[in-house]
C-alpha cells in the first residue's frame, strides 16, 4: 500500500507534500466493455476500439456537451446522460445519427423543463461552429483544447489531402508526430463531423460572424450582462464552460483556483 502526506490547497483540493511509502500496482491491459487491448495516453489508459460502446457513449455525450449545451446554464451530467440513454434505446447511439434520425419521442419522455433545455440543445446542435468547436466536440485522443485553435481550420482546409494535412500540422510549432497520428486516425470520421451543420473558422474576422468563448471569473466594474452584452458585439461570447474558452480573463491570476486548473488542465 502507498502512503503519502497531503495538506489543503487551494478550494480544498488536496496536495500532495511528502509520498512516506510507495508500491506498485497492476494496472487494467483490457477495455472492461469491449475488451480492446487498452492504450497509454499520457497518465491515461484508452480503449481506442471505434465500436466500443463506451467510446460511443462518450463521443455522443461530448457531442451534446460541446456542440449541444454551448453556453446554456441548467444543463448537467444527468440530463445528458438521461437523453443518450434514451437516445441509445432508440437505435441513436453515433453521433451522426442525431442528425438523421427522429427524437421527437424525447419530448414525450422528459420532463417539462428538461423538454424546454432539449429543444434549446436541439436548436444549437444546427447553429454554426467553429473548426475548433468540433475538433473538440469530437473527443480525439491526444487532441487538447489548444491544440483544437491551433489546428482546426488547417485540418479543416486538407480534410481530403492527406500528403497536405500532415505537411500543414508537421509545420506548426508544438505538434509532434503523436498528434499528428491521432488526426489521421480520426480523419475520415472529422471529414463526416465537418459535414453535420455550418462549420466557419475559427479565427474572428472584421465582420465578427464567428463566435470566440471565453470565461471570465472575478469583479466587474460594470453588471456582468452589459459586460456580455458588449462582449458579443465584438463576436465574443461569455461561458462558464472552461472547455470551451479560448481564453480564461480573471482579476486574481491564483493557479490554485478551480478555474485556473480547469484552465492549465486544458492549455488555456
Amino acid at each position: 500500500d502507498s502512503r503519502i502526506r497531503i495538506m489543503r490547497s487551494g478550494e480544498v483540493i488536496p496536495h500532495c507534500m511528502e509520498v512516506i511509502q510507495s508500491s506498485t500496482a497492476d494496472y487494467p491491459k483490457y477495455c472492461p466493455v469491449c475488451h480492446s487491448e487498452l492504450v497509454q495516453d499520457g497518465v491515461h489508459l484508452r480503449c481506442i476500439n471505434s465500436d466500443c460502446g463506451n467510446i460511443k457513449y462518450s463521443q455522443m455525450y461530448r457531442w451534446l456537451e460541446v456542440i449541444g449545451v454551448r453556453d446554456m446554464l441548467g444543463v448537467g451530467p444527468a440530463l445528458l446522460e438521461q437523453i443518450i440513454t434514451e437516445l441509445s434505446a432508440h437505435g441513436i447511439v453515433d453521433v451522426e445519427d442525431l442528425y438523421d434520425n427522429d427524437k421527437s419521442f424525447l419530448y414525450n419522455i422528459l420532463t417539462p423543463a428538461n423538454v424546454v433545455k432539449w429543444a434549446n440543445i436541439s436548436k444549437n446542435l444546427l447553429e454554426p461552429v467553429t473548426t475548433a468547436q468540433v475538433l473538440l466536440a469530437a473527443n480525439i485522443m491526444g487532441i487538447g483544447n489548444t491544440h483544437c485553435n491551433n489546428i482546426g481550420d488547417i485540418i479543416y482546409d486538407n480534410i481530403d489531402d492527406t500528403d497536405k494535412l500532415i505537411t500543414s500540422l508537421k509545420s506548426i510549432n508544438g505538434i509532434g508526430d503523436f498528434v499528428v497520428k491521432c488526426v489521421l486516425n480520426a480523419q475520415f470520421r472529422l471529414k463526416r463531423l465537418f459535414t453535420l451543420l455550418p462549420v466557419q473558422k475559427s479565427v474572428v474576422d472584421t465582420n465578427n460572424a464567428v463566435r470566440m468563448y471565453i470565461t471570465v471569473t472575478g469583479s466587474l466594474s460594470i453588471p456582468r450582462k452589459q459586460f456580455e452584452m458588449r462582449c458579443k458585439q465584438y463576436g465574443v461570447v461569455i461561458t462558464d464552460n472552461i472547455k470551451l474558452s479560448r481564453y480564461l480573463v480573471t482579476n486574481n491570476p491564483d493557479p490554485t483556483s478551480s478555474k485556473g486548473k480547469k484552465a492549465k488542465q486544458y492549455g488555456i
